[in-house]
């Protein structure tokens, strides 16, 4: 991604989410109309979120019927798509100062040790989700 206005090229120990906010503060929205509002930033992700489900839908629908890969949505449409996803996502945790790759990380290694302690997909209760379910 690199343009006259915002000339940035991704490389290795970039972080990903400072990209975003600077972009979205220092080109799209310098007068900080959209605030750093997270309710803002949540309904977004959740409509974009939205988008790919229905990017799925419609390619799912269109192979089932048949009708063939010219009418299902292209995947670049579906990588426009998950590209909103990743910046309102960015937006969102900024808003709640949330340092994305940090909180990413720190799944990861929750996971490991739940998986090293033989409880792969158990949730925080010791059920198989966290809806209670087994």
């Amino acid at each position: 991604m690199s343009s006259d206005r915002f000339p940035v090229e991704l490389a290795p120990g970039i972080n990903l989410q400072r990209v975003i906010v600077d972009f979205q503060w220092q080109v799209y929205d310098p007068e900080r109309r959209l605030t750093l509002d997270p309710n803002f930033w949540a309904l977004s992700l959740a409509g974009e979120a939205g988008e790919v489900a229905n990017w799925h839908k419609k390619h799912w629908r269109d192979r089932a019927e048949g009708r063939g890969e010219e009418f299902s949505p292209s995947l670049d449409e579906l990588r426009s798509e998950l590209g909103d996803v990743m910046i309102c996502l960015a937006l969102l945790a900024e808003a709640h100062g949330i340092d994305l790759t940090e909180a990413t990380l720190d799944k990861l290694r929750e996971i490991d040790r739940r998986i090293a302690q033989g409880r792969q997909g158990v949730g925080r209760k010791g059920t198989a989700n966290s809806s209670g379910r087994r």
